[in-house]
């Protein structure tokens, strides 16, 4: 039996095995039979998905109320505080804050309340893919507190789709070039230099390249184990990543690239776009690296899986807004009919 009487209350004794491996959690907990077997039901799916669960006193605790900020918290030390997008939740855990206020309890947040929220953000500038990602916190909130019985309804709302919306600005290599050229001149001027190279010649995300250390790379192979999925990608190297590789790794051995900080990056990138005077170009950002790198994969290969496995994307979908960025020209049709 998983539930035996136990002193003045019930035990609740969970043993699951998941790949072999047997996962075991028990606690005596002062309850009735519907509500222990509820508490074993939540321990159990915690137990099989790899998840410490919370002690049924806790729980207790955290029905009575659920302090947006406090709630946000807990999620984010359960499934994001060790992933390499753990910074960037931070940011969107705050903008959930600043909207909804710390103290607001989250069972009370409905549909209207977010929608609300994403009029709010659209108002104050942010992209669709920006508003989805934001919303996102509050999405893996309401479904863990719901799957632990503390909220009865997860509230739906209609987010912006991404489409026409979605910045596509790719880089020509005679711009890269010129942009190189305008990096903040001094010392740190050559290690900008190799890290704007890496992310053009690899599409790796900064802050996958942040979290890297110096044995990442093996031969001309870069492992790129914090990803935003979490799953591990190896990415080859061209020759001017593999020598700008080695150049930060002679400066930082064991960290060469976690001085690449957000702020960091932006800084300089916005000191050479300003001198290139494309100000105004709001595709101009750090991010259409990556664009650029899957566009020249896609043009070269025409192959939508090899890309997908190159950037790292869980679904092809994703991956296709790079078959609209590049589109087989008329004159490259003709000369493969030659062919």
């Amino acid at each position: 039996m998983t539930i035996r009487p136990r002193g003045s209350g019930l035990e609740v004794d969970v043993q699951v095995t998941v790949a072999g491996e047997k996962r075991r959690y028990r606690e005596t907990i002062r309850a009735n039979l519907p509500a222990a077997k509820a508490f074993e039901a939540r321990v159990r799916a915690d137990l099989l998905a790899g998840i410490e669960p919370v002690p049924h006193s806790e729980h207790t605790t955290a029905s009575k109320g659920l302090p947006l900020k406090a709630a946000l918290e807990d999620v984010w030390e359960r499934y994001w505080s060790k992933g390499g997008q753990a910074r960037t939740v931070r940011s969107n855990m705050a903008v959930c804050v600043e909207f909804f206020g710390e103290g607001r309890d989250l069972a009370t947040i409905s549909s209207a309340d977010l929608d609300d929220f994403v009029v709010w953000m659209t108002r104050k500038g942010y992209t669709p893919s920006t508003i989805r990602s934001k919303h996102a916190v509050m999405s893996k909130a309401f479904r863990h507190f719901h799957r632990r019985g503390n909220l009865k309804t997860i509230p739906s709302v209609e987010l912006p789709k991404i489409g026409d919306n979605l910045r596509d600005r790719v880089l020509t290599e005679e711009e890269f070039q010129t942009f190189l050229a305008h990096l903040p001149p001094g010392a740190d001027q050559r290690r900008f230099v190799a890290l704007f190279t890496l992310l053009m010649d690899t599409g790796a995300r900064r802050s996958e390249l942040a979290a890297s250390r110096g044995d990442a790379v093996t031969g001309r192979m870069l492992t790129l184990r914090e990803t935003k999925t979490g799953r591990t990608r190896v990415v080859p190297l061209t020759s001017r990543a593999a020598d700008a590789w080695s150049y930060l790794k002679a400066l930082d051995p064991a960290h060469p690239c976690d001085w690449a900080t957000s702020g960091v990056v932006r800084h300089a990138w916005d000191y050479a776009k300003n001198l290139m005077g494309l100000a105004g170009d709001d595709g101009f950002i750090p991010y259409a690296l990556r664009h650029t790198c899957a566009t020249r994969l896609y043009e070269r290969t025409r192959d939508l899986m090899l890309v997908r496995d190159w950037l790292g994307h869980t679904n092809v979908k994703m991956t296709e807004r790079y078959a609209k960025l590049a589109p087989l020209s008329l004159e490259r049709a003709r000369d493969l009919l030659e062919q």
